[in-house]
């Protein structure tokens, strides 16, 4: 215990090599240039992109799956445990509100053995 005590108010004191984001990026940025000039350049493109008609009217939804139907089984007990909460916390705040005040009897609570 004493040692990681120890550990805990002499190691900021120390100082140790860079290996932060900085320094890890700076290494980076030298180094990709390098690698890229290495790299083959392609003489004729590699993909041909050929745009497709996509009609949004006559796609099909899927179904819903099991995963999906308890999903949505969960999000509607959420909201209505939310709602549930929300209705009766207004209600307590109305309660409060009103201030209704009653006297309370006093009770005296004595000591049995």
């Amino acid at each position: 215990m004493w040692l990681n005590a120890a550990a805990a108010w002499t190691l900021p004191l120390i100082s140790l090599p860079g290996w932060g984001p900085v320094e890890v990026q700076s290494k980076f940025d030298r180094s990709i240039p390098k690698v890229i000039d290495k790299l083959p350049q392609p003489g004729h493109p590699i993909v041909t992109i050929q745009p497709e008609r996509f009609e949004a009217a006559t796609a099909a939804v899927p179904p819903m799956s099991v995963a999906g139907w308890i999903m949505a089984i969960y999000l509607a007990g959420v909201v209505i445990l939310a709602a549930r909460f929300l209705y009766r916390t207004g209600r307590l705040c109305i309660l409060v509100r009103k201030k209704s005040h009653r006297k309370m009897p006093r009770r005296h609570f004595h000591r049995t053995r």
